[in-house]
């Protein structure tokens, strides 16, 4: 077979389908200042950012473009926006379902103690559009991610009240198109020793 075009978006929204049930987000460890080992995420609590810059590591071209989908892992939400900012995603206003796409990150709003555990300052969630109202990301119930209602209807049993609303509202969705479509091709085709 001959491979004759790299199909980049089909395989970036097979990467995030493939996501699904992984617990490959579930720990990040550090040292502290204090020398004691600390998982930043939880347990998968708090992996929504690793999550989603996790499985745009994966898709960064290894030669041949400058272009990359994420500079690395990244463990906090407001991070990874800014790191897919610097690296070309477009921030787009959201306006209802129409203004969201498959591969789209979504962003959703800020909520104080979250998932309803614990008191604390706002706490942010960022996951992936998949289309028919549906998103991936990390549900702190689970540790991995899940598909769910993209705005958490059915999910608020445990996640929280969402501050007296039966929903989570999208505060940002950030799109890749420009990407995807900078990512590099084959100069020629390339032969590959799979049989299609």
């Amino acid at each position: 077979m001959e491979i004759k075009k790299y199909l980049w978006r089909q395989t970036y929204l097979s990467r995030i389908m493939g996501s699904v049930g992984s617990n490959l987000w579930r720990s990040f460890w550090i040292e502290d200042q204090d020398g004691q080992e600390v998982d930043l995420i939880r347990n998968g609590d708090l992996s929504c950012a690793l999550h989603i810059s996790g499985v745009l590591l994966n898709l960064n071209p290894r030669s041949g473009s400058k272009a990359k989908f994420v500079s690395g892992p990244m463990t906090k939400v407001d991070q990874l926006h800014q790191d897919l900012l610097a690296n070309g995603w477009e921030e787009l206003k959201f306006n209802g379902v129409e203004s969201v796409q498959s591969g789209d990150v979504i962003f959703w709003e800020e909520l104080r103690g979250y998932n309803g555990r614990e008191a604390g300052g706002p706490h942010g969630h960022c996951g992936f559009y998949i289309g028919e109202e549906k998103g991936i990301s990390v549900i702190p119930r689970t540790g991995n991610p899940q598909i769910h209602d993209y705005l958490y209807r059915d999910q608020k049993d445990y996640i929280g009240n969402f501050e007296g609303r039966d929903q989570r509202e999208i505060s940002l969705v950030l799109r890749c198109t420009k990407l995807l479509d900078s990512l590099p091709q084959p100069a020629a085709s390339i032969k590959t020793d799979i049989d299609a």
